[in-house]
């Protein structure tokens, strides 16, 4: 006969492989355990009880479960849904991906990005793997290195430890640059021939949310549909580790030659004054830096971190930048993002210049300087646009599938219509220093104002 406690078990928590007894349920809702937040079990907003299958005594009706994992990362409430346990379980998935799969640029891959996870699958090298993931690795075989930073949020120290203690418990040797801007660390991994990246951030949501953004080689971002599926997949299904052997940690002060490495784009360039506002200082400290030595004028304006659509006429802060355009009578105006990439620009008038519009006119400059590589890559829905430059169109525009492009057929800009601009020199980059470093140029040919430039 069985015990009476086994009788009563009929209650199961998200995510754990054994079943617990109604009092234990009851006591973990009274105490707000974290899984309860998406348990099948919890009562509704209704305080109606999901059903019980007669059979097996589980919960048939689930309540929707938000997916930490979204098209360009992973973001969550920081401590309610992301904590240092479950992102170092991610890390450790990503970790698990560069040993199993290989995480690197695959060959063939049509420029609409129509592909399945599986054409990122490729053999395994130094060593044979199971269908579990687990790698029986060759003696001498070193772990993936991958470049490890993060952002100035209050919870990124305690979740950047977290996730640089998971990469070392699956052999990788971690490379920290610290607190650095995510350009910075896509040219880390590029100068260092890394084989991935995770920058810690929550740049795109308010301030208490954080999240990951991960990186394979040749920094290719990890986007959905794309690598981010393989990763998500290994993390929901569950990894080993390749080896008892862990790996090591160094640091490295990326931000000093990343620096070095653009002001060859700062020359001949005409004294504009500039208006722009962005809620890192990270970023913030790296224009300074380079526009210190710089007949250009920035004109700080304050912006909040918080979440925002780029673009957007009733977002006070593109009001607030639009404003501080028109009273300083700048030339010009910008509005980045947190991650350092994603920015919004305005004309002297104050007025939002169009995506396709600051495209097409970079595009331009960008043939002209490359004219062996004059073709650019955009998002599908602007085919309709009289863009003037050979085009190739992506349709689901994210940073994996625009960086591939962009690799693939060697070409020298691209835009996603979100306000990302990619340059290709010598490797795909979007950065946002970079994109106005290149409109300054355009400006500078010419005593125009950038209203008319664009007109």
């Amino acid at each position: 006969m069985l015990a009476a406690s086994a009788i009563t078990e009929k209650y199961r928590c998200p995510g754990e492989a054994y079943r617990i007894t109604e009092s234990v349920h009851l006591s973990r809702l009274a105490a707000f355990y974290s899984k309860c937040r998406n348990c099948p079990h919890a009562p509704r907003a209704d305080g109606v009880v999901a059903n019980v299958d007669d059979e097996t005594g589980a919960a048939i009706v689930r309540l929707p479960q938000s997916s930490l994992f979204t098209i360009e990362g992973v973001r969550g409430k920081y401590l309610n849904e992301l904590t240092r346990s479950n992102s170092a379980e991610i890390a450790g998935a990503m970790a698990s991906c560069l040993w199993d799969l290989a995480l690197v640029v695959p060959v063939g891959v049509p420029p609409s990005g129509g592909h399945s996870v599986e054409a990122f699958e490729r053999p395994p090298e130094g060593g044979t793997s199971t269908d579990e993931g687990i790698r029986i690795l060759a003696p001498a075989r070193p772990g993936p290195c991958v470049v490890l930073a993060h952002d100035e949020r209050p919870s990124s120290p305690d979740v950047v430890t977290g996730v640089g203690q998971a990469l070392r418990r699956m052999g990788c040797l971690v490379v920290d640059v610290g607190l650095a801007t995510r350009p910075a660390l896509l040219f880390a991994i590029n100068h260092l021939q890394a084989a991935g990246g995770v920058h810690v951030t929550g740049a795109g949501c308010d301030p208490g949310w954080i999240g990951l953004d991960l990186l394979g080689r040749d920094g290719i971002p990890c986007s959905s549909p794309g690598q981010l599926d393989l990763i998500a997949a290994r993390y929901h299904g569950g990894y080993s580790r390749p080896s008892r052997r862990a790996g090591s940690q160094r640091a490295f002060q990326a931000l000093v030659p990343y620096q070095a490495g653009l002001w060859k784009h700062f020359h001949a360039l005409r004294p504009l004054k500039i208006a722009w506002a962005c809620p890192s200082r990270a970023v913030q400290d790296v224009f300074q830096h380079i526009f210190r030595k710089l007949a250009c004028r920035l004109i700080p304006v304050e912006t909040p971190t918080r979440s925002r659509s780029p673009g957007d006429t009733a977002d006070p802060d593109v009001a607030r930048t639009s404003l501080a355009v028109r009273t300083a009578r700048a030339d010009l105006g910008l509005l980045i993002e947190e991650d350092g990439e994603q920015c919004t620009f305005f004309d002297d008038r104050g007025m939002i210049v169009a995506p396709w519009k600051l495209a097409c006119l970079l595009a331009e400059y960008t043939a002209a300087d490359r004219p062996a590589h004059a073709a650019v890559v955009l998002p599908a829905a602007w085919k309709e646009r009289p863009i003037g430059t050979r085009a190739t169109f992506v349709s689901q525009p994210n940073r994996e599938h625009m960086t591939l492009a962009l690799r693939r057929e060697q070409l020298a800009f691209g835009a996603d219509g979100q306000g990302r601009y990619w340059f290709a020199d010598p490797y795909p980059a979007c950065d946002a220093l970079l994109t106005l470093v290149h409109l300054l140029q355009v400006l500078s040919r010419s005593d125009t104002p950038f209203s008319e430039v664009v007109a």
